[in-house]
């Protein structure tokens, strides 16, 4: 009984952590070398661009700044439902539905590639 309990996929090992990974590396890489979160989101829906098979991946960034005064946090969102922002414990939805990235993000909304941006 091998395998360890584990269900054989067919075709073989699952591709989805690989795809994780390249997304999560690939945004954490752009974020640090880019001062726009939106411009990261985007260098991330080139890198699906460029892979051979279809790869779609929904993102929901959010950039937290913190100053003196106040905190705030820039929301980016692509093929991912709202995120959520409680204001004196009721939710408010935050961000605009945007298209997958991938072959779905070659247009995005009002023209941002890739993503809407809310803040």
């Amino acid at each position: 009984m091998g395998g360890g309990g584990r269900r054989p996929w067919p075709g073989g090992a699952p591709k989805l952590p690989a795809l994780t990974s390249l997304a999560r590396y690939t945004l954490r890489t752009a974020s640090r070398l880019l001062d726009d979160p939106l411009e990261a989101v985007q260098q991330l829906n080139l890198a699906l661009l460029e892979r051979p098979q279809l790869s779609l991946v929904s993102v929901c960034y959010v950039l937290v700044r913190e100053s003196e005064e106040r905190v705030t946090a820039e929301v980016i969102l692509a093929g991912h439902p709202p995120a959520y922002h409680l204001r004196q414990g009721v939710p408010e939805p935050v961000g605009e539905f945007a298209p997958f990235l991938g072959p779905g993000g070659r247009r995005g909304v009002a023209g941002d590639p890739g993503g809407s941006r809310s803040r």
